[in-house]
């Protein structure tokens, strides 16, 4: 008995020791779930009733959690000025910790406090759409969180996905209105356009990227360097430009669209701050004139 004893006693010590090891070599690594189902039903109801909008879409790039199979886009305050104490109020505001690992803190925001805070409309559900403009799968809101990681820090919502889609997602569409259809423009290749373009504008040493859409006869270049960039447009053989960086701010990416009800290219544009590490995104629709600030990365129906 004293043998059996001591034996058992030994297998639950290796045990111990094998998970203690396990623990290290996950290097800390620590997802913290809410497992109170009802508490996340109530909170999912209370996001759906205030995100639903019949006037607006959000239109925006999406970003991957990929230990947890979540994605995420970064929110837009209520204000449209927010001061830096109300900024630090709001990260002490989180109720508990949903992941940590050695660069990245993720805090749950509670509902009400978000409600107020930020602008949620047309987020619920979100329609995910690869590179060439094709649907992919749908997400629903599950909570809104504080990102705190080693560069940046800011406000997230987090998305369930309905069906995986290994990667291939690139934007999403938010509630969109019924009536509307949007068009993606398709890259082509054109390197008498670029020539064209290059010498024109006395450019060098740079990248481009065609986007044509055969549909409403239109072709918009977008041409980058290492620290600025130009978006130009061809109307009727004449070159526009509709987007050149400044100092403070230069575009990494671009996707272009258009719609049935405005029927003018609209440009979602990664933005970067050429002489720091702080990124955003910002939605542009050009009107014939000019390119113009849709708020909030909002599309309007009427």
């Amino acid at each position: 008995m004293k043998v059996f004893k001591i034996s058992l006693f030994a297998f639950f010590l290796s045990i111990s020791l094998f998970l203690c090891r396990r623990k290290d070599k996950q290097e800390d690594l620590r997802i913290i779930r809410d497992t109170a189902s009802h508490t996340i039903q109530n909170v999912k109801k209370a996001y759906k009733l205030n995100l639903k909008s019949n006037s607006y879409s959000y239109i925006g790039f999406i970003e991957n959690f990929h230990l947890t199979n979540e994605l995420y886009i970064e929110l837009k305050f209520q204000k449209e000025n927010i001061k830096y104490e109300e900024f630090q109020s709001l990260t002490s505001d989180g109720d508990s910790i949903i992941y940590k690992d050695d660069e990245n803190i993720r805090t749950r925001i509670p509902a009400d406090i978000a409600l107020k805070n930020f602008d949620l409309t047309g987020l619920e559900p979100l329609y995910l759409f690869d590179k060439d403009h094709q649907l992919v799968s749908k997400a629903h809101i599950t909570r809104i969180e504080h990102l705190d990681q080693n560069i940046s820090a800011g406000f997230i919502a987090v998305f369930n996905i309905e069906k995986p889609v290994k990667g291939t997602e690139k934007y999403v569409i938010g509630s969109p209105n019924p009536n509307l259809k949007l068009q993606g423009y398709q890259t082509i290749n054109d390197s008498g356009l670029t020539n064209s373009i290059l010498k024109k504008y006395n450019i060098r040493n740079v990248e481009s990227k065609h986007f044509s859409n055969s549909e409403v006869n239109d072709t918009i270049t977008f041409i980058k360097s290492s620290s600025q960039s130009w978006i130009i447009r061809k109307e009727n053989d004449e070159l526009k430009i509709l987007y050149q960086s400044t100092e403070h701010e230069s575009v990494s990416d671009l996707l272009i669209l258009t719609d049935t009800i405005h029927k003018k290219p609209i440009l979602l544009m990664r933005c970067f701050e050429p002489e720091g590490d702080m990124e955003w995104s910002k939605l542009l629709i050009y009107d014939g004139k000019s390119c113009r600030n849709l708020e909030k990365q909002r599309l309007k129906y009427q």
